[in-house]
């Protein structure tokens, strides 16, 4: 709950050293060893009483807690954590919001490498679904605007994600390996991680495998849905609804996921190593669920789609960091990575027809008096796109003699190349021939940064920071020489300059209580989805091109009490955030006509939307460490919109009041007991009226009650037992494509063996 991590000092999620402070001194007075687990660079720059070490609103999901749950996807591994919602389209994904920002408007790392790319979309971005939960050592998640130490995007925060590195051994080397099972009940499905580690005393080494299957999702409260498949070829009268095949279980939201990773570093000297990384992650196609089935669009209504699959998408990332800590120098340590990225993802759509039978050739469904019916239409759409990240980050930790003020000072750079096809083919012929696709191939979206953020201890219960970002884009998008100008087919080079600011105070008050304040500005800089984005998209749209597009920026103010006294942890938090120039789809018209030949509606990405979020967070925790503990945690988030044009407003999805209430037992020696309640209320203020996964009264509330059970076997092997959705409620979360699974229970077992 309490972050263990400096304000200046958690800048990396690089991996590095541990803290400073505490770093192990050899016998030598001529030098320092490094220590035995270096995961992360965490600077305590003080030796003074650290109670809270950071200004900053954060938490912690470790791998322990990933495993109690066995979540499907990242998404559900964050459910639940004190600022954080999820809207889910489609299984295996997810959206995560903090603060009511979601999407490209927080930063995504992994191991210190920007899962963020040149085509991240707003707000679902279906390459998160390659994320594996189960290869973390940790997920920090970190609200608030922090462009300053993680560049364009990081406007509502960062969620920063971990995977293990070995320690070096003392004495002679080690073998770790581990494995994890789990099977679920609802959807069907299992869970499998296997990983192995070995360490010498100059060099470690660690691979991991994880396979996740999962099964249709069965809704809870005996809720019935429509099979997509049973749309083909069904018929209806003019005026009336179709009426397809209702089933127990949402067909169509299976998925399957495949993921590796691996670290290996190498001791140089004692005050120099080196870290390689990779990870390698495929998930197989996936039915974009909330567009074969309607959910809440008025009768009569249809699938937007007769097919709309995603899929494979992979993802590919390798990096080399070089740390450096010397005993004496200008500065207390040193590092410099330099990561290459592969996002790529494909998508299939093919739309139904509507026609009149029996009918005359050429006449319209609006105009049928007979029956209508639905079948697939003849053309079906493949688009491929891929982008390629080079990035380099290197930066300086500095600390003073008395350790009362230290900086973080650094530069860093990054260059997306975007490939991308498509193809069209008539499926009665076979007739394959080339189409447009979304974004031209060569599209480059660069960026770099300098920063640098300062921390000082002015009094003994007294601590600020602050720092500053200088950050440079350039977009390059060329022109599509079949395309008129007026849909897009221009090239587009632009260049933009801006940059970010953050400070913080954090005031002891008495011992273990404190008064804490930050205040930052953030920016996100339009990539090429928002410049060269051209189609369809979901919802009857087809947007177009806008070469005019400015960057977005927050700023956000909080404050907040800390409180880490005997068995009580809290920390209440309210905030405000102003989001201006907020990149939305507005309607436009093309040559005076508002929509495509197909009706499909005509928009396109424009500075449209002043956003006004603001809201508080609480956790609080009382825990007894032999006996058990209470805890509690939630969120209300508010906020008014308004748009700066006539057309409509950005694309919105306000998360509504959410908490979690539970507790937990130590009842016998090995076995800890947890029961806990995730509540939220309705949401009846939407923005976006038109999105059929809303109904038009907005989202109900619902309360899901949970129990889990976790016995340790031996110090070898455990065992975990887990409950969700006890009395089988019917839940939505607000946006979401697709109810969330009613009764499941989910078993596992991991064992670990060393030598």
């Amino acid at each position: 709950m309490l972050s263990c991590r400096s304000s200046w000092g958690y800048a990396a999620a690089f991996v590095t050293a541990n803290a400073l402070a505490d770093t192990p001194v050899s016998t030598s007075p001529s030098e320092r060893a490094v220590p035995a687990e270096p995961i992360e660079i965490t600077v305590r720059g003080s030796k003074h009483s650290d109670t809270f070490s950071s200004t900053r609103a954060a938490s912690t999901v470790t791998e322990q807690n990933v495993r109690d749950t066995s979540p499907g996807s990242l998404a559900d591994a964050l459910r639940g954590q004190v600022g954080v919602s999820v809207q889910q389209t489609t299984p295996g994904q997810g959206t995560i919001y903090l603060r009511g920002l979601a999407g490209r408007e927080i930063v995504h790392l992994i191991d210190g490498v920007r899962l963020n790319s040149a085509l991240f979309r707003s707000p679902n971005n279906a390459i998160l679904s390659t994320v594996d939960p189960f290869s973390f050592r940790s997920i920090e998640v970190i609200r608030g605007p922090s462009s300053v130490l993680h560049g364009s995007d990081a406007m509502g925060g960062v969620l920063s994600m971990a995977t293990p590195l070995p320690g070096y051994s003392i004495g002679r080397p080690t073998t770790r390996i581990m494995a994890f099972q789990g099977v679920t009940s609802n959807p069907v499905g299992s869970q499998s991680r296997i990983a192995a580690r070995h360490s010498e005393e100059n060099w470690a080494a660690h691979l991991g495998l994880t396979y996740v299957g999962s099964g249709d999702v069965m809704p809870g409260g005996s809720m019935l849905t429509p099979a997509s498949t049973s749309y083909v070829g069904l018929e209806r009268a003019p005026g009336a609804s179709y009426q397809p095949l209702m089933i127990d279980t949402q067909r169509g939201t299976s998925f399957q996921r495949l993921s590796g990773d691996g670290s290996l570093r190498f001791r140089l000297t004692p005050h120099l190593e080196v870290v390689l990384r990779g990870q390698l992650s495929e998930r197989p196609s996936l039915v974009r669920y909330d567009e074969v089935t309607p959910r809440f669009a008025p009768p009569p209504s249809k699938p937007a789609r007769a097919e709309a699959t995603l899929g494979p998408l992979v993802r590919a990332m390798t990096s080399a960091t070089l740390v450096h800590r010397p005993v004496r120098g200008m500065y207390d340590s040193a590092l410099l990575t330099v990561a290459w990225q592969r996002l790529a993802e494909e998508q299939l759509r093919r739309d139904f027809d509507e026609t009149c039978v029996p009918g005359v050739t050429g006449e319209k469904a609006s105009s049928c008096r007979t029956r209508l019916r639905l079948d697939p239409a003849t053309p079906r759409r493949t688009e491929r796109s891929r982008v390629d990240a080079l990035s380099v980050r290197a930066e300086a930790r500095f600390l003073n003699a008395k350790r009362t003020v230290g900086a973080t000072i650094g530069v860093e750079g990054i260059h997306e190349v975007v490939a991308s096809s498509a193809a069209q083919v008539t499926v009665s012929s076979g007739v394959s021939e080339a189409a447009e696709p979304r974004y031209p191939s060569g599209a480059t979206m660069s960026q770099a940064g300098l920063f640098a953020q300062f921390e000082v201890w002015w009094l003994r219960n007294l601590r600020g920071h602050i720092g500053g970002r200088a950050s440079a884009f350039a977009i390059d998008v060329p022109g599509r020489p079949g395309i008129a100008p007026l849909l897009g087919g221009a090239a587009v080079k632009n260049a933009l300059f801006d940059g970010a600011l953050t400070m913080g105070l954090s005031w002891e008050l008495t011992k273990g209580m404190a008064w804490v304040a930050n205040a930052g500005r953030g920016v996100r800089s339009p990539n090429i989805d928002d410049y060269a984005g051209l189609g369809a998209r979901a919802g009857g749209r087809f947007q177009v091109p806008n070469a005019s597009l400015q960057p977005e920026h927050t700023h956000a103010v909080d404050t907040g009490i800390k409180v880490a006294r005997g068995p009580l942890q809290a920390e209440t938090y309210l905030f405000f955030t102003h989001f201006s120039d907020a990149i939305g789809l507005a309607k436009t018209a093309v040559d005076g006509q508002q929509s495509d030949p197909s009706g499909a509606l005509y928009v396109r990405g424009e500075n449209v939307s002043r956003l006004d979020l603001y809201g508080l967070e609480s956790d609080v925790r009382i825990e007894a460490p032999r006996t058990g503990g209470v805890y509690a945690r939630g969120s209300v988030t508010r906020f008014n919109e308004s748009s700066g044009s006539s057309l409509s407003a950005a694309e919105r999805v306000l998360p509504p009041v959410q908490g979690t209430v539970g507790f937990w037992l130590l009842p016998v020696s090995k076995l800890r007991v947890e029961v806990f309640a995730n509540g939220r209320a309705s949401q009846r203020r939407v923005l976006r009226i038109d999105d059929t996964r809303i109904a038009p009264g907005g989202t109900d509330g619902f309360v899901t009650v949970h129990a889990r059970a976790v016995y340790t076997i031996s110090p070898q092997l455990t065992a975990r037992v887990a409950l969700d959705n006890i009395t089988n409620r019917l839940a939505l979360e607000h946006g979401s494509g697709f109810y969330l699974p009613g009764f499941s229970g989910t078993a596992s077992l991991e064992g670990s063996f060393s030598r």
